[in-house]
């Protein structure tokens, strides 16, 4: 049984400008953003740990390009959120405007299709809502196949009782690049990166552990509350904290027990070279093109010709039972959670064999060419590693049982685009402000949310790694490890 210590009832102290704030994922994209507004508030003593330097090769945003949706519906069984999908826009907005990130969002819009009835509805409602929209006169429904090829010739598949819509706002971003300027900006604001052995977070120190003898009165935390006072990683090296902020992504639920709020899983991706540039012409600035059964495609990466390519799945868990997590007094309990296995550190690793037949399926529907192997070899395949949330809502807020920790997790899939502003609220949590109700609401703490996540809209999984075949080269595909 967990010895969670009680619930917070009173509010601690926020950091000082000079107190030592560490990050957990600091690499990654809710780290990164929430380094980046901190240091612009002030803070002057951010430390941000990592496996990797930025843009941490754990990441998901980790990629060539990421999808930057102008709406933000995490269920798609009830209608928009409005203040969750004015985020969005804002989101959007920063990707527009901010001057680091300039050149690094490309606004190309998106063709939504679907194929069967069951989808036609889900497409329907979804155009309906663009009509409502800023951009409203620009949005266009395709009743067909022959009206979608004449609006996007490069779309060579037979297309079958297709029905699309075209959505003028939103993209894709340059991921890894939009990650690394904003690294850079926070290099050059004072924020200390810390990666390898000695950024590998491997445990979070209690104030009754003590990181050192030097004041073991905690005069910040609430009667009867846990605090965080540190951690240490892997070579040993400890590194000191007032405020401690959990943003290590699908890592989280390995470092501290979150109650079965999280699951951890990956999505598998492949790319293609275009070689021709006749053919990169062609393509240029297309609209990201998303079948709502099979997956999506982005137009060819400038500098590398790539195209990469989704498969839509619910995700794989890597089960690993009798995992040792603390609870929030620091007490280790066994758990089963979902372990990630990252690209970082495994490079060798593929993607298992029904996710290249998928991927194959995608391409078939939709560029038919582009599924001849000789042609299109698939090229840097990989696994990209996420956290689901049961309603896919984040997990941003103060933890209820420990004064010294705030968690910035739970990006269900589509945090990436929230690189801009993310960190914002955050900070906000940092200093002891509250979010505004609805977001307040949304991203709370909730272990009583209800399904088991990923039980819901986006299902738990498309099966683990450890029952699937073809993703782990030259070992085991069983083995832990």
């Amino acid at each position: 049984m967990l010895t969670e210590p009680p619930l917070l009832t009173t509010a601690p102290p926020p950091p000082s400008l000079t107190d030592p704030i560490l990050i957990i994922g600091g690499a990654g994209t809710f780290g990164l953003s929430t380094a980046w507004h901190l240091a612009q508030r002030g803070y002057a003593n951010i430390t941000c740990l990592d496996r990797f330097p930025f843009p941490s090769k754990d990441s998901a945003g980790y990629d060539c390009n990421k999808m930057a949706r102008s709406e933000y519906n995490p269920d798609s069984t009830t209608k928009p959120d409005q203040v969750i999908h004015r985020l969005s826009q804002e989101a959007l907005k920063a990707w527009r405007e901010n001057h680091l990130l300039r050149g690094t969002f490309h606004e190309t819009g998106r063709i939504s299709i679907a194929s069967s009835t069951e989808n036609y509805e889900e497409l329907r409602e979804y155009y309906t809502e663009l009509q409502a929209g800023p951009r409203a006169k620009d949005v266009k429904w395709f009743d067909s196949p022959a009206e979608l090829k004449q609006f996007a010739p490069y779309l060579t598949g037979e297309l079958a009782n297709a029905k699309a819509v075209f959505n003028p706002e939103g993209g894709w971003v340059y991921a890894k690049e939009a990650m690394q300027r904003v690294g850079e900006e926070c290099k050059r604001l004072g924020v200390k990166f810390v990666s390898g052995g000695a950024g590998t977070v491997r445990e979070f120190i209690f104030a009754s552990s003590q990181i050192d003898n030097d004041d073991d009165d905690d005069k910040t935390s609430p009667p009867n509350s846990s605090r965080i006072i540190g951690v240490r990683c892997q070579d040993g090296t400890t590194h000191p904290a007032a405020h401690t902020i959990l943003a290590a992504g699908a890592w989280s639920p390995t470092l501290l027990s979150l109650q079965s709020q999280l699951i951890s899983k990956c999505w598998t991706l492949a790319h293609i070279p275009i070689t021709n540039p006749t053919e990169r012409a062609l393509l240029k600035d297309i609209p990201v093109i998303l079948d709502l059964e099979k997956g999506f495609f982005f137009e060819p990466e400038t500098a590398t010709g790539l195209v990469k390519i989704c498969n839509e799945f619910p995700g794989f868990t890597r089960w690993v039972d009798d995992m040792s997590v603390p609870d929030a007094a620091g007490v280790l309990h066994k758990q089963r959670i979902s372990v990630p296995r990252g690209h970082g550190s495994h490079p060798t690793d593929g993607i298992p064999t029904r996710s290249t037949q998928e991927i194959h399926d995608l391409l078939r529907l939709l560029k038919p060419e582009w599924a001849d192997p000789e042609t299109y070899p698939l090229q840097d395949v990989k696994m990209c590693w996420c956290t689901d949330t049961p309603d896919r809502e984040f997990l941003v807020c103060s933890h209820p049982h420990i004064s010294s920790l705030t968690l910035a997790t739970g990006a269900s899939g589509h945090g990436f685009k929230m690189l801009p502003t993310i960190g914002d609220y955050v900070a906000d949590l940092v200093e002891g402000r509250r979010l505004e109700a609805a977001l307040e609401s949304a991203w709370r703490w909730r272990p009583d949310a209800g399904e088991r996540p990923g039980d819901g809209t986006r299902p738990g999984a498309g099966g683990d790694l450890g029952d699937v075949g073809g993703w782990r080269r030259g070992e085991d595909e069983r083995a832990r490890g």
